[in-house]
């Protein structure tokens, strides 16, 4: 049977699909590719189906090994498909934007599922283990190469057409106002500006040096949250929960941000500026 090989993970590959939407209920987080549109996007090149499992990798590096080829290898940062013959690597070049890149493999990844989803949850350990080097994975169905490439070359243009709104280094994000809300003490009607903090990750992305002033109280009764959900920190700082966050937290919610605007998220890159423009503020 066909496979991969991983000879070098990088600084962080996981497995990521569509996540595990729905499960709150039970503590279990959504997880899945932080930027769906770009996983979609490695899929199409490809052939497969938008949230078929893929490697979601950070900062580059990742580098494969077509074990046994013909293998086709679609990468998010790509519009076309790579053709990998038996023996032959490919490597991800190591760079900090796009912060996570997705590559998806023709035919798809045989990968178990836990809880209706083979993605990673780096919060509870459910799923995959994080990808090292030496890991070796099956392809589950084989198709000829050239058929693979000449059909799916328009699916991958017309989601590239769809996904070019992609986070710069001045990126604003729309949010929905949370029910507390009325703890940020100050003028709604523009964007609140902040810069993303190196100590973010998929649990959550670090927001900091924001104009927020927190009349937060000492204890908050926990809530449930979600992927998007915006706490404010006792210390004014903002974090934004990510497909990995918690379930409940006793941090205010005092925004949510846009369904449309969650992919952005996983591509925010630590020190650069992001804004929060409030939908709607006099609501």
């Amino acid at each position: 049977m066909t496979a991969i090989l991983i000879v070098d993970p990088g600084v962080q590959s996981l497995i990521q699909d569509g996540g595990r939407p729905g499960l709150a209920h039970l503590g279990i987080a959504h997880s899945g590719a932080y930027d769906l549109p770009a996983l979609a996007l490695a899929n199409a090149l490809v052939g497969n189906r938008p949230t078929a499992p893929g490697i979601e990798t950070l900062l580059g590096g990742l580098r494969i090994c077509a074990e046994d080829g013909p293998v086709v290898v679609g990468i998010s940062t790509d519009v076309i498909p790579i053709q990998l013959a038996a023996g032959e690597t490919l490597r991800i070049p190591r760079s900090p934007r796009p912060l996570r890149s997705y590559v998806a493999i023709g035919g798809g990844l045989q990968i178990d599922e836990q809880l209706g989803s083979c993605s990673t949850d780096i919060m509870s350990g459910i799923g995959p283990k994080p990808l090292q080097a030496g890991d070796r994975m099956l392809i589950r169905n084989t198709a000829p190469v050239s058929s693979t490439v000449l059909a799916c070359n328009t699916a991958a243009d017309s989601v590239a057409r769809a996904d070019t709104n992609k986070p710069t280094d001045n990126e604003t994000l729309r949010v929905y106002r949370g029910p507390e809300i009325d703890l940020i003490a100050l003028d709604l009607s523009t964007p609140l500006a902040f810069t993303v903090s190196a100590h973010s990750d998929r649990r959550g992305l670090r927001l900091t040096g924001g104009p927020t002033k927190t009349n937060s109280p000492a204890h908050h009764p926990s809530q449930p949250t979600r992927f998007g959900a915006v706490q404010l920190l006792p210390n004014g700082d903002l974090l934004v929960l990510g497909p990995d966050g918690p379930t409940t937290g006793g941090y205010p919610i005092v925004a949510v941000v846009v369904d449309e605007d969650l992919p952005h998220l996983g591509q925010l890159v630590p020190g650069s500026a992001v804004s929060l423009r409030i939908e709607n503020p006099l609501l």
